[in-house]
């Protein structure tokens, strides 16, 4: 696990992930801190859920810097790659 976190950090590829599938970071995109509240509450909602169930693919990052036309963003990493998935993995 540490060499994939260390090649999610260091590697450009990662960069091309973030820009192509959730759009390019708006840093200065004025956000209000009613907005940035209610952000943090609904990612911490998605960050709770995946915590407190069982069987769930685990977390890799959470935030809530603008990105694209999301406001937030909570990311999942499944610990190896992965062709079927069981019932009860579904529905978790």
């Amino acid at each position: 696990m540490m060499i994939l976190n260390m090649l999610l950090t260091e590697y450009p590829w990662v960069n091309i992930f973030k820009i192509t599938f959730l759009g390019i970071g708006r840093k200065n995109m004025r956000v209000s801190e009613e907005d940035k509240l209610q952000t943090a509450i609904h990612e911490g909602g998605h960050t709770l859920v995946n915590l407190l169930t069982e069987g769930t693919i685990p977390l890799h990052k959470v935030t809530i810097l603008p990105r694209g036309p999301a406001l937030g963003f909570t990311s999942i990493l499944p610990d190896k790659d992965k062709y079927s998935q069981s019932r009860s993995e579904i529905l978790s």
